[in-house]
């Protein structure tokens, strides 16, 4: 390979006489070329130990993090369905990390309050002209439209429209907060990493997990576990809602959850996880027309903030803070770093990239957010 194939890279020389750059997305790792400009297929051990090698190295590693970290925050606003202001689009898009966990996405404008699921798109540059601000939508909310957008060549970074969904009957009594499910795992190992991977712990003998839709819910799944040497046993989850109603995008993602695992179990006795949630339905529907209609309250302005929400407009009060987007370069980037922080952490932010030699270059306001708790390098220098 040579120059002509890495086209807008930047390299820097190092003592050896080679030359370094950073390529990838989501995955980016360092790369090397001769000093007759010949790329390698792999950086030599030598040139590794040099020490503007180990500075890209490390540049790496926490634009990796960064890309996850990217990723779970778009997740969360999908999971959510939490609006996001056009400003935050437009400021972040020139980011290829962003741009491309964004790409594909169905967003709804929004209109009155609430998301119009009737003018749904695809996320792609410049659409964030018409509206101010726009939702990506639970694929619950996409109704019937779903199998539709399932047939589009759509490629998502972050499931939306193939994320699996798990209705309850019109009838069924929406307070009702517990799923009985059995299953046996071999290896108890497996099943805590299992866990893990699903964002959860395992405490005493519940597996806990939170959903959110906006709100946060608590979830317990029942487990006899005494460590990864031995088998688990999987009994049943609750939603710790006191009783209360269970949104149903709550009711997915914590069905999601518990079928998440009970795929993974051991022994092929046991019903499929689709035929065994049909099952549990029929046994827990309810006469027609004897639920209520749906209680569950609109979010409020702070509840939307503090599930993670950024709001168009300026803070509009103490529990407030500006959200900015700031720019950052790095000379073998050839696109730029964009960080949404709130504006009493980016001194903390810029201290933190100047590790990595990113360059802060321009600041956008975008939005507000919830002023949270700061963490340490933030607090420290903020003023």
């Amino acid at each position: 390979m040579d120059d002509q194939e890495w086209p807008g890279m930047g390299w820097i020389g190092i003592a050896t006489g080679h030359e370094l750059t950073v390529t990838g997305t989501l995955r980016p790792e360092v790369v090397c070329r001769t000093a007759a400009g010949s790329v390698l297929a792999k950086v030599p051990a030598g040139v590794k130990k040099d020490p503007d090698a180990e500075r890209l190295a490390a540049l790496c590693d926490r634009l990796g993090e960064r890309a996850r970290a990217v990723r779970d925050l778009v997740e969360s606003w999908m999971v959510r369905s939490l609006p996001v202001p056009a400003a935050v689009l437009e400021a972040v898009w020139d980011d290829p990390v962003w741009r491309e966990t964004l790409t594909d996405l169905v967003i709804a404008p929004i209109a009155g309050g609430a998301p119009d699921l009737g003018r749904c798109e695809p996320l792609k540059e410049g659409i964030w002209t018409q509206a101010d601000a726009f939702a990506i939508p639970h694929p619950l909310l996409l109704g019937d439209e779903l199998l539709i957008w399932r047939a589009r060549n759509l490629k998502q970074v972050v499931e939306q429209v193939r994320r699996e969904t798990w209705t309850r009957p019109a009838s069924m009594d929406r307070t009702v907060g517990e799923v009985g499910f059995h299953a046996y795992f071999e290896s108890g190992g497996a099943f805590e990493r299992r866990v893990h991977d699903l964002g959860g712990r395992i405490k005493r003998d519940a597996a806990r997990f939170t959903v959110h839709a906006p709100e946060p819910l608590g979830i317990e799944i029942g487990v006899d576990w005494s460590g990864p040497m031995s088998p688990a046993y999987l009994e049943r989850m609750r939603f710790t809602s006191g009783g209360g109603e269970i949104g149903d995008i709550a009711w997915s993602e914590g069905v999601r959850i518990l079928m998440a695992l009970y795929a993974h179990r051991s022994g092929d006795d046991s019903p499929e996880a689709a035929d065994a949630y049909a099952d549990y339905c029929d046994f827990h529907e309810g006469e027609p027309g004897t639920v209520a209609a749906s209680s569950v309250a609109k979010p409020t302005r702070d509840g939307l903030l503090r599930a993670g929400a950024v709001l168009a407009g300026t803070p509009a009060s103490s529990d407030e803070d500006e959200c900015v987007a700031v720019r950052y370069e790095h000379p073998v980037l050839d696109e730029p770093v964009v960080e949404l922080v709130r504006r009493a952490a980016v001194d903390g932010d810029k201290a933190e990239k100047s590790l990595y030699d990113l360059v802060p270059v321009a600041e956008t306001g975008v939005g507000a957010v919830h002023a949270g708790r700061l963490g340490f390098l933030a607090s420290a220098l903020h003023r």
